[in-house]
């Protein structure tokens, strides 16, 4: 079979990039599996280290200027990663025609995982809806997810006219059924996130020791919005127990960094220091994920709109020991007194979802 997926796998984020290698790695033993490498304008400008690529106001200019070169070595590491470890069907294109004929030469098409579905992401593109189609192509939805930036009488119509049409749905929140529901659209099911779907030993085997000087005993700093309440946790641990604190971020922003910046982490990396951190202070969905697949100490702190997935992933792993306050009075989950019965019963419904739906579309 020739497997097509639609993702947001050319962003300059960690989760985005490691999901979609998870779920290709999976699903290439139903055959060839490449990525739609489609890129919206207005994201491709996004993720451009161009300080003119946005037309923004001049101040910020020069603050993308002088940035460029704590981000040059980063955006490089993902740029290798893409070109290296994912396949994808064709170079980078923000033409749809080009899109909707390389989509329509494959058996199947899949959608997520990521916010695919988020209107104020993908300016209400409707490719991410499995539009352009032919009807002899499967289309089937894994971990999409709507996000929280919709508004509510755009994404209904969008639901009502787009994703009636497809073979299979599934999503990775619960409030994703709720909303195809109320829409109209039943049948729904959630599965697990991409990153799930390899084993630990999987993730171990692309790990890489950054070329930075890392200490055996650090503690990692991840944040995806700042949060004064994350840094103080972070800062505390690090005082209480003796142990420097480093902090990343996918786009080398140094705003949302403190202490021990470092600036050449990609995906590889990314996966190394979330298995050999003594702790991982973070508001991440996908710095949790990976604290669970290696089973480490977590301080977690989330933002509104972003902290439900982490919420939902941490009750399905709760159990009597694994959230406790240590002695120095500091909110810890250790992932390794977690249960994990739920979480592998989640994946195994997820692999059997792709299972029963990747196959050929009968003849009609």
């Amino acid at each position: 079979m020739n497997l097509e997926i639609v993702t947001f796998h050319f962003a300059n984020n960690y989760g985005a990039v490691l999901q979609a290698y998870a779920l290709q790695a999976h699903l290439s033993q139903y055959g060839n599996v490449e990525f739609l490498s489609y890129e919206p304008e207005h994201l491709r400008k996004l993720y451009s280290l161009n300080p003119f690529s946005c037309g923004i106001h001049p101040r910020e200019i020069v603050r993308r200027a002088r940035a460029i070169p704590y981000k040059r070595k980063q955006f490089e590491l993902f740029s290798n990663f893409r070109k290296n470890d994912l396949r994808c069907a064709n170079s980078d294109t923000s033409d749809i025609d080009l899109a909707k004929n390389i989509i329509n030469k494959a058996d199947a098409v899949i959608y997520g995982s990521d916010q695919i579905w988020n209107l104020g992401i993908t300016n209400s593109d409707s490719i991410y809806f499995g539009d352009y189609v032919d009807k002899t192509v499967k289309k089937i939805a894994y971990a999409a997810s709507f996000g929280a930036d919709n508004d509510p009488n755009s994404i209904s119509q969008f639901v009502k006219k787009y994703l009636n049409t497809f073979d299979a749905l599934s999503v990775r929140e619960q409030s994703g059924v709720k909303l195809l529901s109320d829409n109209g659209v039943s049948n729904a099911d959630v599965v697990c996130d991409p990153v799930f779907l390899l084993d630990e030993d999987c993730w171990i085997n692309i790990a890489r020791k950054p070329v930075e000087n890392i200490p055996e005993n650090y503690i990692l700093y991840y944040a995806l919005r700042k949060d004064e309440k994350l840094i103080r946790a972070a800062k505390k641990v690090g005082k209480d127990y003796g142990i420097p604190v480093f902090s990343i971020h996918p786009n080398g922003d140094r705003s949302f960094m403190i202490e021990n910046k470092l600036h050449k982490i990609g995906p590889k990396e990314f996966v190394w220091l979330i298995k050999n951190a003594a702790y991982i202070c973070t508001n991440s969905f996908h710095a949790v994920a990976f604290s669970s697949i290696f089973k480490k100490k977590v301080v977690f702190h989330g933002y509104e709109n972003g902290k439900g997935r982490v919420e939902s992933l941490l009750s399905i792993l709760k159990s009597p020991e694994f959230f406790y306050k240590d002695e120095k009075g500091n909110n810890i989950f250790d992932l390794e007194k977690a249960e994990y019965k739920g979480l592998k019963e989640l994946k195994q419904q997820s692999i059997r979802y792709l299972k029963d739906n990747i196959k050929p579309k009968e003849s009609v």
